[in-house]
């Protein structure tokens, strides 16, 4: 015999499969989050902009050409650093067509970097964009909640008139009859009452 999950005997107890339910569905929301940050929360605006002026100053670096490899950096005036320049410039000399090759690379990877850092920054505003229209949208929706509030006790004070008015107006009605009732009693009366003699 089969036994479906309301008729199970020997058993008074609430079927506990819709929560396990929630809790699988939870878990595997959890799996969804972190795989999509790997594991990490995602960046806010202002980390994002920070980030986005440090690759500026990169940026910057490579432009003046400062960073790029086989640039010398600059020597102080001592006999030492003139002494190890003096060592590097025949390395130098050896590899300039590897140099150049990595330097080309270096300027076309930072003018990628520089593009990806545009797109970044015009997202970024974007976002700020959305989140002041999502503000302003909050504080209309919340505008419109007291609104609505509102209007909803108005709704019972005008139920609440209207069962007034109704119990006025038949109380009026009422009144009317018994007016109706006694002007047809007055009218019914002798204007003049009879004598009596003695």
């Amino acid at each position: 015999m089969v036994h479906l999950p309301t008729d199970r005997p020997g058993r008074n107890e609430p079927d506990p499969l819709p929560a396990s339910l929630d809790a699988i569905a939870a878990e595997v929301r959890a799996i969804r989050q972190r795989s999509q940050f790997e594991g990490s929360s995602p960046v806010t605006l202002g980390e994002a902009r920070r980030l986005l002026t440090a690759t500026d100053s990169l940026l910057a670096r490579v432009r003046d050409r400062s960073l790029l490899a086989a640039s010398m950096p600059p020597r102080p005036p001592t006999l030492r650093a003139r002494f190890g320049a003096l060592l590097i410039a025949p390395v130098r000399r050896l590899v300039f067509w590897l140099a150049h090759q990595v330097q080309e690379f270096e300027v076309a990877a930072a003018a990628s970097l520089a593009g990806q850092a545009a797109l970044l920054k015009s997202a970024a505003n974007a976002i700020e964009g959305i989140e002041s229209v999502l503000k302003n949208i909050e504080v209309r929706l919340d505008r419109q909640d007291r609104i609505l509030s509102r209007l909803s006790e108005l709704d019972a004070r005008l139920a609440d008139l209207a069962a007034r008015q109704t119990s006025t107006q038949s109380q009026i009605n009422v009144l009317r009859l018994g007016l109706a009732s006694l002007r047809d009693s007055m009218l019914e009366v002798p204007t003049s009452t009879p004598k009596h003699e003695a």
